[in-house]
């Protein structure tokens, strides 16, 4: 379930996530700031690209999978596995 989420204004400033959206070509900021909402209090959310694109990007043309992985790459989130699930982690 999305959750209410306040941005500080020096999100809009962080130079890495503008950097690694330039150099990648897709939608970094705005799926970072969608994560958020879509993860629990502790920065939690299930690895599920499909339903994650659904809840942050629903009216972009854009691959969710190739969106998490850049994030993923980048080190502004985990993923990880827990009982044969997979989850990430802000």
């Amino acid at each position: 379930m999305a959750r209410i989420r306040t941005i500080k204004p020096e999100f809009f400033r962080h130079e890495a996530l503008f950097e690694a959206e330039q150099s990648d070509k897709l939608p970094l900021r705005l799926a970072y700031i969608g994560l958020w909402t879509a993860a629990d209090k502790e920065g939690r959310f299930k690895w599920q690209p499909r339903a994650l694109k659904l809840d942050c990007l629903p009216y972009d043309s854009c691959d969710f999978s190739r969106v998490l992985d850049a994030l993923a790459t980048r080190g502004f989130i985990q993923k990880y596995e827990h009982e044969g699930q997979f989850y990430g982690f802000i």
